[in-house]
């Protein structure tokens, strides 16, 4: 894509964002940040289920629906969003944090870094179609590389209300979702986080775009819902990468855990 391109369309979404934001979002609505290829759209799919499960009513949840649940502030209108009585409406963003967002309640999913750069290559050029260089590159790239996930996390300090790990969300899903929502403020009964993750498993959500696409899919042929592996990096970056990454990210990691 066009430099030029990428700016005018980061721009739009600050407008965007703002706009929203001025016309006032819902009571109970969450801010849902991470940087891309961290875990949102799982947590997206989960928060969905939750509250089409607590209204006992609503479309099914799929890749079509998720964004009634759960806006996207980049792409939908948060005024159309289905608003459950006792949780919280999550709204998605992958941007930097904003002045205009101050005060409002944020959950951020963080993920290993390295994981993140190996999936993040393998969307850009998979689904985007972009033309990169090789993940030893990427990774140091200032627009996608570690330097704006560093750029991204820092933004976020002192502005966040929860931290939900994607290894915890992987290894004890259901456990990881309440205390997530429990220090939003929402708790939420075990049986109602059960059905949730249930219904937004990997397997789920792969079958789910395989049916019935995904609105925001441009290649047909790429799996966009893979095994989310924790430590694929390890396997996939040579140690010198490895040890950049680590050296460049162990500080924000560690305050970040320490909130999860």
């Amino acid at each position: 894509m066009n430099p030029l391109y990428r700016r005018l369309g980061r721009l739009k979404s600050s407008l965007g964002f703002s706009l929203e934001a001025l016309r006032g979002y819902p009571p109970n609505a969450v801010l849902l940040t991470s940087f891309p290829k961290s875990g949102n759209t799982w947590v997206r799919f989960i928060a969905a289920n939750m509250a089409r499960e607590s209204m006992g009513r609503g479309p099914e949840v799929d890749f079509h629906t998720v964004s009634g649940y759960a806006p996207e502030l980049q792409r939908d209108s948060v005024r159309r969003a289905i608003v459950p009585p006792r949780l919280p409406v999550l709204l998605k963003t992958h941007s930097p944090w904003r002045r205009v967002w101050k005060g409002q309640a944020v959950l951020l999913v963080i993920r290993e870094p390295g994981d993140v750069m190996v999936s993040y290559h393998r969307y850009l050029e998979g689904e985007q179609g972009f033309e990169l260089p090789p993940l030893a590159r990427f990774v140091r790239s200032e627009e996608y590389g570690i330097p704006a996930w560093k750029a991204f996390h820092r933004s976020w300090i002192g502005h966040v209300t929860a931290v939900l790990s994607y290894e915890s969300l992987v290894e004890n899903t259901v456990p990881a979702v309440i205390r997530a929502w429990d220090l939003l403020g929402y708790p939420v009964p075990r049986g109602l986080a059960e059905v949730a993750v249930a219904r937004s498993s990997k397997e789920v959500m792969r079958r789910l775009r395989e049916e019935r696409g995904d609105p925001c899919g441009r290649n047909p042929d790429f799996s966009f819902v893979r095994k989310g592996e924790v430590g694929e990096s390890k396997r996939v970056l040579d140690e010198a990468t490895r040890r950049y990454i680590r050296e460049e990210t162990a500080e924000l990691v560690e305050f970040y855990r320490s909130l999860a």
